[in-house]
């Protein structure tokens, strides 16, 4: 009983966040040095992918930074006017801290109760990965030209975006459960 007792100790939080479920729930925010816009701020309960109210640019959640910053090009020539030389990189350097700092929470199982944790996350992601190559690669196989087979080619190599999204949430889950 002593060892257990031990070992438990010397674990500490770790192994509960292997059972936990990781809620998106935290908002984060950074300074964004691009005047007049002063902060980038990252909300899970957001209702628009992004927006521009005041000095300060909302995300409902964090992605891909190409297509972030796309989006937010478009949305800052709507509300703002036109785009700064130097904004793309002092966006690209927010979203870098923003990303570093984002949190989730992460909620154990009530007692009794039967729920999806962690694990069965990380289990889910190589699951959907394989399957969206197994129908990628049919795809590709099927393709009758070469142009044809040469956009089905590009579509394979966008897919791991799931697991890095997979990924970042599991890093940050596990650095909430550390910290």
């Amino acid at each position: 009983m002593d060892a257990v007792h031990r070992e438990r100790t010397a674990l500490g939080t770790i192994v509960y966040s292997l059972i936990s479920t990781v809620t998106d729930d935290r908002s984060t925010e950074v300074a964004l040095n691009a005047p007049p816009l002063a902060r980038l701020r990252c909300d899970p309960g957001a209702t628009s992918h992004l927006t521009i109210d005041g000095d300060t640019v909302t995300l409902r959640e964090l992605g891909d930074e190409e297509t972030l910053w796309r989006s937010f090009e478009a949305e800052h020539k709507k509300s703002v006017g036109d785009v700064p030389q130097n904004l793309e990189t002092e966006f690209a350097k927010a979203l870098g801290r923003l990303q570093g700092e984002a949190a989730a929470s992460l909620r154990l199982p009530k007692h009794g109760s039967v729920q999806s944790g962690l694990l069965d996350e990380i289990v889910k992601s190589p699951r959907g990965n394989h399957r969206d190559y197994r129908d990628a690669l049919a795809k590709q196989r099927s393709a009758r030209t070469d142009q044809t087979r040469s956009a089905q080619f590009n579509k394979c190599s966008e897919l791991p975006t799931r697991s890095q999204q997979s990924r970042r949430r599991f890093s940050s889950s596990l650095e909430a459960c550390v910290t």
